[in-house]
């Protein structure tokens, strides 16, 4: 997941401060993403609950969904 939060990241530091500004862009930070994660789907019961529902409200870069996706898939 390191590589892809890379890829964010970069595209999100590419982006003009002015335009982020006006657009009200706003990316949630590893860390974050991280925390909640490891609050809410960490302890996942596969056997409770097959297949999960995973909702990204804000899916600006996908970095909800694409944590998400790693931690189940382990």
């Amino acid at each position: 997941m390191g590589e892809t939060f890379a890829i964010s990241k970069l595209y999100e530091e590419s982006l003009d401060i002015n335009i982020k500004k006006s657009k009200g862009v706003y990316y949630t930070p590893k860390i974050i993403v991280d925390y909640i994660l490891n609050k809410t789907i960490k302890n996942h019961d596969i056997l409770k609950n097959p297949i999960p529902k995973i909702l990204d409200i804000s899916c600006g870069c996908g970095n909800f969904l694409l944590e998400a996706y790693d931690i189940l898939y382990d």
